[in-house]
């Protein structure tokens, strides 16, 4: 069974003001793909504290993936994807490029908020709103 990691960045919903719907989406695909939630965390939007927490995940946690949710916009705050390339060994490409065809093909209109996918030390990082993305799988 795979060890999943979701971490929800949100301002807002770190403080309580506002539900994590794109994080109980996640929980619901981890489920399906028979993944096994192992760590779940709302946090604000810092780049420090993202970065703080993925490499919790992966060095002490040990999970085999780790998605992330929220602060991959264009706001001033959304640093979701510079946190995470900051601390990843190796990119990987592509990924991130089919999403976003799958998101224009089915004319979702989110393709922007796709970022960046790598890994570090074998486990996996993926950048991206699960809320919005929820809508191509049903």
């Amino acid at each position: 069974m795979i060890k999943v990691g979701i971490l929800t960045i949100s301002d807002k919903g770190s403080r309580g003001e506002r539900e994590d719907l794109s994080g109980k989406v996640i929980k619901e695909v981890v489920k399906r793909i028979n993944g096994e939630v192992r760590y779940y965390k709302i946090i604000p939007d810092e780049k420090n504290i993202i970065q703080e927490e993925l490499i919790k995940a992966v060095d002490k946690l040990h999970l085999d993936l780790i998605l992330t949710t929220g602060g991959t916009g264009l706001g001033k705050r959304d640093v979701t994807p510079e946190a995470t390339l900051a601390i990843i060994e190796k990119e990987v490409p592509g990924i991130s490029e089919i999403i976003r065809s799958e998101i224009i093909r089915n004319n979702i209109g989110e393709a922007i908020s796709i970022k960046p996918e790598g890994h570090k030390l074998n486990n996996k990082f993926s950048n991206r709103d699960f809320f919005k993305m929820s809508k191509i799988g049903g």
